[in-house]
């Protein structure tokens, strides 16, 4: 049986998948309308790694693990940000419009999308 082939998944399970990720409790928006600018945080939620670390509302999202985000796209950046429940993410931002980067690591947890 050299041979694979792909399975579907059940429509439960693949809504069940979409809906929950590992992640740190944060969403953003890019910084203007085209690629080369930042992401902007537009939400932290309570009591989730994000905000334990200190992410905040407004914070501009540059890197991720070390990798510039300024040329990615929004499906890209999504990819970054999400990944396996217990490993770290570390984000580059610039806060207060200041040109020095601050790095915010925190663990992802699994995270459940209404």
């Amino acid at each position: 049986m050299g041979s694979e082939s792909a399975v579907a998944l059940p429509r439960t399970l693949a809504w069940q998948l979409y809906r929950e990720h590992g992640g740190t409790g944060f969403e953003v928006e890019r910084r203007g309308a085209r690629r080369g600018g930042g992401f902007m945080v537009q939400t932290v939620t309570s009591n989730t790694p994000a905000e334990k670390a200190g992410l905040r509302w407004g914070d501009e999202i540059v890197e991720v693990n070390g990798q510039s985000v300024l040329h990615l796209s929004d499906a890209a950046m999504r990819l970054l940000l999400r990944g396996k429940v217990c490993t770290k993410l570390t984000v580059g931002v610039k806060r207060n419009g200041l040109a020095r980067v601050q790095r915010i690591t925190a663990s992802r947890v699994l995270i459940r999308t209404p």
